[in-house]
């Protein structure tokens, strides 16, 4: 799925998900008053399905669940901590102290450089 940058962010922070409207189709919701969505739904289309398929439906609706146990049960403000950690971590603690700061940040490095889908091979 090709987000803006932003928006990936949005997505990856659990701060932004999707809600099923009809197949293919769907809700774009967030719990961030400050976050402007400027479509308030989308749909999902590919020119080749074999091998570019859309969003799983199953993974969209566990990360909208996701997206919302972490918000209600206060996860989400943990969450957004580590990642104001990992932005304004200028140097590693000596102590280790910021050993979940790197290691959140190194996670999600790794994410943006691995590719899902590998020429079309899975």
């Amino acid at each position: 799925m090709t987000l803006q940058a932003d928006r990936h962010d949005w997505f990856d922070r659990l701060e932004m998900w999707f809600e099923k409207l009809v197949q293919n189709r769907y809700k774009v919701c967030s719990n961030k008053r400050g976050h402007q969505l400027p479509h308030p739904e989308i749909t999902f289309t590919t020119p080749d399905p074999e091998h570019l398929p859309v969003p799983s439906e199953d993974l969209l609706e566990l990360h909208a669940v996701c997206c919302k146990v972490a918000h209600f049960s206060g996860a989400g403000q943990y969450i957004e901590k580590i990642w104001r950690d990992v932005e304004d971590l200028g140097v590693l603690a000596e102590d280790g102290g910021s050993a979940t700061a790197l290691s959140s940040a190194l996670l999600n490095q790794m994410h943006r450089l691995i590719n899902p889908i590998e020429d079309g091979q899975n």
